[in-house]
């Protein structure tokens, strides 16, 4: 049972509060207290009555429907309070009150034939475990960009089946992590950040889907975000022109993939100029739907009037979250992971892997 209700007790404010409690080993009792706008104001989740456990036991509800129950009342929030919260806790001022049913699901299939399923009508979940929004906003942004190449001729043949090859296992993933959390005492509090992480989908990857791949020489240090990784920020970098310092995010936004190549001292005028070369063959695989830099080092060479935009690493802030090293270059997909790799900058496995994201060659 939920509800938005005022509580008196000595718990500091502004905390989100769990309360279990367990009988031989077995939990029998949870209280969650989401904290609200208001002096004292919370959120609360419990297990709903006796009353009304019975009422929902004799009654099967058919899916997509839902029956109404008397709500519960402040008493019976009281009795809850009683049992698992500090003792001297009041409860007042109930503003509303409902019952609800832990559902779950995912469907077995995102995609047949022209018909795709994204969000709540792909997965349902308890959000005990994860965020279903970040879940269900991800599916569509993935989903999106792929449609779009897909609408405009663009796609890969394949590249439209890459939809629910990536995003269902994601959302078996926060389903099941979810499900584990609400009906469990299963906390994990070794390392808070990376369950927080975890939990807002900010740490998904696709590694070893058959949509991202990568190219490492075999002295190439491995390191960095792998293919599939979700692209990390990057800060102080500089543009001629600009007067103020850049995110990578500001380059890497919008509809489109952006192709990041690197150079630092080591990199050659041979090296930087080829990169010219295999701009204008991707911009030609990627009917132009490609954005394409140079990220130079501040002792990087840089040959005159090279025909590409030229952003600088001022700070060595992309040196070190990348992982470089001498030439090498990323793809970045419109959905902000990284689709594809290369140390050094090996033309033909990249041009192998924009086939599989745009089909020929563009023409």
């Amino acid at each position: 049972m939920l509800a938005d209700i005022e509580v008196d007790w000595s718990m500091p404010e502004g905390y989100l509060l769990r309360f279990l409690h367990e009988t031989d080993g077995q939990m029998d009792g949870m209280l969650v207290c989401v904290p609200l706008r208001g002096h004292g104001r919370y959120r609360i989740a419990t297990m709903a009555p006796p009353r009304i456990m019975a009422e929902a036991a004799r009654t099967d509800v058919p899916p997509g429907f839902m029956k109404e129950y008397e709500p519960p009342t402040l008493a019976e929030f009281q009795v809850a309070l009683d049992r698992l919260a500090p003792p001297g806790t009041a409860a007042r001022n109930l503003r509303w009150s409902s019952i609800f049913r832990i559902s779950h699901g995912i469907v077995d299939r995102y995609r047949v034939g022209r018909a795709f399923v994204a969000g709540d009508a792909a997965h349902l979940h308890p959000p005990a475990g994860g965020q279903g929004m970040n879940t269900g906003i991800q599916d569509a942004y993935n989903l999106g960009w792929k449609l779009a190449l897909a609408a405009g001729g663009h796609a890969g043949p394949d590249l439209l089946d890459s939809y629910e090859a990536e995003r269902r296992p994601a959302g078996e993933s926060v389903m099941g992590r979810a499900v584990r959390v609400a009906f469990t005492d299963e906390m994990d509090n070794e390392d808070e950040k990376a369950q927080f992480l975890d939990e807002m989908q900010m740490t998904l990857t696709y590694r070893g889907t058959p949509w991202v791949g990568e190219a490492l020489g075999w002295d190439a240090p491995d390191r960095g975000p792998a293919a599939g990784d979700r692209a990390p920020d990057v800060h102080g970098l500089t543009r001629r022109g600009v007067g103020h310092r850049l995110r990578l995010f500001e380059l890497i936004q919008g509809t489109v993939h952006t192709l990041l190549f690197y150079g630092d001292a080591s990199s050659t005028e041979e090296d930087l100029i080829g990169y010219e070369k295999i701009a204008v063959a991707a911009r030609r695989q990627a009917a132009g739907l490609i954005n394409i830099y140079v990220v130079l080092a501040p002792d990087a060479f840089t040959p005159a009037g090279i025909d590409l935009p030229v952003i600088r690493d001022t700070e060595r802030d992309y040196r070190s979250v990348y992982g470089t090293t001498g030439p090498c270059a990323y793809l970045i997909r419109p959905d902000g992971h990284v689709g594809f790799r290369t140390r050094p900058v090996l033309a033909g496995a990249l041009e192998d892997h924009l086939r599989t994201v745009y089909g020929g060659d563009g023409g």
